[in-house]
């Protein structure tokens, strides 16, 4: 009488109910769980190690001055790309429009684009000022300490995405993921 019941329903979503309800369809272990877009983001290790790359990016890119703008475009059009990467756009004017990957590429040059260029006078003053006071350091120094801070970010990320991960590995990138939160701190 049940399985009769269940058969004259019109919407397949009440056949299910009254299965379940029954007992004689049995949920799946995820089916129980209860999604709530507005409080729950799907979340992964390259996704949040993206996420964290693309916060980076603002972060220093805020921090240049106009000079600095245009210094680091210079410097980026002349740094060495592999061959087989494609070309990216300007990472000041477009870097919204990057993909997770092209943020990951970008993470690696950056060390290299910062030492080319970076002085202290590409950095907006008040920026180097409290950079300068809250670090504790000479301003000369700050640019140094931001140009560690992307050696460290593109070491972690070479570590994170690494084709093995055995334990001499993981510490290693335990280790440079809380140096580069001191240098961020």
């Amino acid at each position: 009488e049940r399985i009769e019941e269940i058969r004259s329903q019109y919407s397949k979503s009440e056949r299910n109910r009254l299965a379940t309800e029954y007992g004689i369809v049995k949920l799946e272990a995820y089916d129980m769980l209860k999604w709530d877009r507005h409080l729950q983001t799907p979340q992964d290790a390259y996704h949040s190690i993206s996420e964290k790359v693309r916060t980076l990016l603002d972060a220093t890119f805020n921090v240049f001055n106009a000079v600095g703008e245009i210094d680091f475009i210079k410097s980026w059009k002349r740094i060495e790309k592999p061959s087989h990467w494609c070309r990216m756009p300007n990472p000041l004017k477009h870097r919204q429009s990057f993909i997770f990957c092209d943020m990951l590429k970008l993470s690696m040059l950056m060390p290299f684009i910062l030492r080319r260029f970076l002085k202290p006078h590409h950095i907006k003053s008040d920026a180097l000022n409290n950079w300068s006071v809250n670090l504790g350091i000479k301003q000369n120094s700050v640019t140094s300490k931001l140009c560690i801070c992307w050696a460290i970010e593109a070491k972690a990320l070479k570590l994170a995405f690494s084709n093995t991960m055995s334990e001499n590995i993981y510490q290693e990138f335990q280790e440079f993921l809380n140096r580069e939160r001191d240098v961020l701190i």
